[in-house]
């Protein structure tokens, strides 16, 4: 499936690999390399158990954390 290239950002990545790491539908997809919208309901609908939803969540709620005391610090 071809989609529009967009220019994807550290955001973008750290997002996929939370998602990656998380996710099971998302883990084997290996030729998904972001969370794009793809137009496709096999690439963008993924089935996911609440504790995986759970886990990515606090996940990125940490590293965000992590990124603010990181700011403060260098301020």
């Amino acid at each position: 499936m071809e989609k529009k290239t967009e220019k994807i950002t550290k955001i973008d990545r750290l997002m996929y690999q939370i998602a990656k790491k998380n996710v099971t539908g998302i883990s084997e997809n290996a030729d998904r390399k972001d969370l794009k919208q793809m137009w496709s309901d096999d690439w963008d609908f993924f089935d996911i158990a609440v504790w995986e939803l759970e886990s990515a969540l606090k996940e990125a709620y940490e590293l965000g954390k992590a990124s603010v005391k990181e700011g403060k610090q260098n301020a």
